[in-house]
């Protein structure tokens, strides 16, 4: 792990045209997260945007040849952005957009990052916590895809299995499996997903499987939770679970 040879740079943000056309300029936009200090875009392009309420762009920066798969705002306005890679990347910007600091994995991918109040979880190829200033807190190897908290835990998706921790990387559970897309719900339950074959699994705040569905999709693509109900998106159609 290195940092970074980020070739992140001011773009002209000046230029005439619609929204639509500017965000196309750049890439296919993947992922987006809205926060009190923007709006956050990456695309398929490796670039990283942040627009105003108004819809003008405020900063854009180039952060990679590779795709932009999952941005994140901190409390504060820092804005971190993981790049799928090879090499896997990590860039976190201040509000203004200027590089703070950055990492790099050669050999391996970047899937996800989140925070949660001075801790920056990194899934890329094995789970990273960094705090603030870019200092490694923990880590846990073995294929991590997913980082998602909650209420003080991260659970990780693995290509093996599932993993919660604590704050300071204490092992609370675990469950054997595939699992490629998390999703907590308000009062602590939390779905795991394979991508392929369908298979949804729902676990309490302790660890015990409370129920597994197998869904009519190919290809699973979201998680979110909805009060007590569970989407399920994917290819092949779209689904509600409550259990």
């Amino acid at each position: 792990m290195g940092t970074a040879r980020s070739s992140a740079f001011p773009l002209n943000a000046s230029s005439p045209v619609s929204l639509v056309q500017r965000l196309w300029s750049y890439g296919v936009p993947r992922v987006l997260k809205w926060s009190e200090y923007g709006i956050a875009v990456g695309t398929s392009a490796g670039y990283a945007l942040v627009f105003g309420e108004d819809g003008e762009l405020k900063w854009s920066r180039k952060v990679n040849y590779t795709s932009v798969w999952s941005v994140a705002w901190s409390e504060k306005g820092e804005l971190a952005v993981v790049t799928l890679g090879p090499p896997g990347a990590l860039y976190v910007f201040d509000v203004e957009g200027d590089l703070l600091w950055s990492r790099e994995w050669e050999f391996s991918q970047a899937y996800s990052v989140e925070w949660s109040g001075e801790l920056l979880a990194v899934a890329a190829g094995e789970l990273l916590v960094f705090n603030r200033k870019g200092e490694l807190v923990w880590s846990s190897d073995g294929g991590a895809l997913t980082a998602s908290w909650y209420n003080g835990r991260i659970a990780s998706a693995k290509t093996w299995a599932l993993q919660v921790f604590d704050r300071g990387g204490k092992l609370l559970w675990s469950y054997r499996g595939v699992y490629h897309y998390l999703a907590w719900s308000c009062d602590g339950y939390l779905a795991a997903a394979e991508k392929y074959g369908g298979k949804v699994r729902v676990f309490d705040s302790a660890g015990a499987l409370v129920w597994e569905k197998t869904v009519g999709m190919k290809e699973i693509r979201a998680l979110a939770w909805f009060g007590e109900l569970l989407a399920v998106g994917g290819s092949g159609g779209f689904s509600l679970r409550q259990e």
